[in-house]
């Protein structure tokens, strides 16, 4: 009879399965921040290109569940507004 250990006998158990989940959307997500931050001049730090890449996924998800109306645009202030609104300086 062959016996064998028992970290070779079973396969990953929970902990495991969630960890390398964890670790594949940290790479991810690194990856897609250092990407804005290389690409963008105006963006001084990596903490400052995560918070862009947040920003940009929220605008995407309010345009695509028309939460957010498509016609807005930038005044001379760089805000975001929406036509017929006045933004004071």
């Amino acid at each position: 009879m062959i016996f064998l250990p028992d970290n070779i006998t079973h396969g990953a158990d929970e902990e495991e399965l969630v960890n390398s989940g964890l670790e594949e959307i940290m790479i991810n997500a690194y990856q897609e921040i250092r990407e804005a931050w290389k690409q963008k001049n105006k963006i001084p730090d990596l903490r400052t290109a995560a918070f862009v890449v947040a920003i940009e996924k929220i605008t995407n998800s309010y345009v695509a569940l028309v939460i957010f109306p498509q016609y807005l645009f930038m005044n001379s202030y760089n805000q975001i507004t929406h036509p017929g609104c006045y933004v004071l300086p």
